[in-house]
């Protein structure tokens, strides 16, 4: 009888130590991510093999989370620095669709403000060069150009002239 009341309380120690191995990571994982550090994974090392299983699928729904907020963060980042990313195609559900969807919208706003800008911009340089102070403006420029350039060349000479004597 006292081998049996010896065997259940080695189990149960057994699962309290299994038990308080996984607690350990699972709070490590919360005060990693408490502390913005997302990167953070359970160590399976930690744990013996029948624990492996529950925090490999913890990991793993960590990568699920993580890497669709990675994402936003890049082009989040991207965006404020006035770059436009691609618009996202990859498959997402839930409240990740919902930010895919939003973060598209913005790049497509991005994008056709862009479009009207360069339309506009084509728009006023082809109405600025066909105003007559412009061409005057042009001519004066070209004008200037050849008399410079002109300068120049007789300076050339001149110093060639007094170099070859």
């Amino acid at each position: 009888m006292k081998s049996t009341a010896s065997t259940k309380d080695r189990l149960r120690r057994k699962t309290f130590d299994r038990n308080d191995a996984i607690m350990a990571e699972i709070t490590r994982l919360r005060d990693a991510a408490k502390e913005g550090r997302l990167s953070e994974r359970a160590d399976l090392s930690q744990v013996d093999e029948n624990s492996k299983v529950l925090l490999w699928r913890v990991n793993d729904m960590l990568d699920a989370i993580i890497k669709p907020l990675n994402v936003t963060e890049k082009y989040i980042e991207d965006l404020s620095k006035g770059l436009i990313p691609p618009i996202i195609t990859d498959d997402c559900n839930g409240d990740f669709n919902a930010i895919k969807d939003n973060l598209n919208a913005v790049i497509n706003i991005m994008i056709s403000t862009r479009n009207i800008a360069e339309i506009q911009i084509v728009r006023d340089i082809a109405e600025t060069t066909q105003r007559p102070t412009f061409k005057k403006h042009v001519l004066n420029i070209r004008d200037n150009v050849a008399r410079t350039f002109n300068r120049i060349l007789a300076s050339i000479f001149t110093i060639l002239l007094v170099i070859g004597r």
